[in-house]
C-alpha cells in the first residue's frame, strides 16, 4: 500500500508521541544507563541530548553539524531529524548490521525522493544519517538515496556549507 507523505509523517508524529507520553516527557535529556544497554533501545545521550554516537560514526563524522540540534539544514537539526533519531534510539534493538534506509523510513527511499519535495527529501537525509549514527553503517543504495536526498536539499536551499559538508563526508565513508 502506497502511502501518502502526510500519512507518512502522522505515523511518525504517533510514535513520537507514544514515546513522549510513554518516557516520561519533560525528564531530562541526560539518560544515565548502562553503555552495554543500547541493543536493549537505550543510550547514554550528549549534552546537546544526541543519543550516543556509534564508534564508527563518531571517528568519520566529526564536524560540529552532526552534534548541532538547532540548524535544519543539519541532520538532526530540524524537526524530522530529531523525531527520526529519537525514535529509532528508543528503537536502536531493532536495528542490525543488515538494517538499510529502507527499513528506518520503513518505506522506499526511491518514493521520498520521486516528490522532489522539501520534506520528503529532509525524510531520506534524517533517515540516512540516523542508520549511520546509531549502526555506525549504511547500505550502499541507502548512501546513494541519502546523497541524493542532500542534492534536493542543495537544489532548494542553496549550496550550504552544512550541506556541503555532509555530502563530503557521505561520499567519502567506506565501511
Amino acid at each position: 500500500m502506497k502511502r501518502s507523505r502526510g500519512m507518512r509523517w502522522a505515523a511518525i508524529a504517533a510514535m513520537v508521541l507514544t514515546l513522549a507520553t510513554t518516557s516520561g516527557c519533560g525528564d531530562s535529556p541526560e539518560i544515565a544507563t548502562d553503555p552495554d544497554a543500547a541493543s536493549e533501545g537505550t543510550t547514554t545521550t550528549d549534552d546537546s541530548g544526541l543519543p550516543k554516537p556509534a564508534p564508527a560514526f563518531a571517528a568519520h563524522f566529526t564536524d560540529p553539524i552532526y552534534e548541532e540540534v538547532s540548524n535544519d539544514l543539519t541532520p538532526f537539526g530540524s524537526d524530522e531529524g530529531w523525531d527520526m533519531l529519537a525514535i529509532w534510539d528508543e528503537r536502536r534493538g531493532e536495528l542490525s548490521p543488515d538494517s538499510t534506509v529502507a527499513d528506518v523510513l520503513e518505506d522506499d527511499p526511491a518514493e521520498f525522493l520521486a516528490t522532489n519535495e522539501l520534506d520528503d527529501a529532509v525524510a531520506v537525509q534524517s533517515a540516512g544519517f540516523t542508520l549511520l549514527r546509531l549502526t555506525g553503517h549504511i547500505d550502499e543504495a541507502g548512501r546513494q538515496a541519502t546523497l541524493q536526498a542532500l542534492a534536493q536539499l542543495q537544489a532548494i536551499d542553496g549550496e550550504s556549507s552544512e550541506l556541503k559538508r555532509q555530502v563530503q563526508d557521505l561520499t567519502s565513508w567506506t565501511e
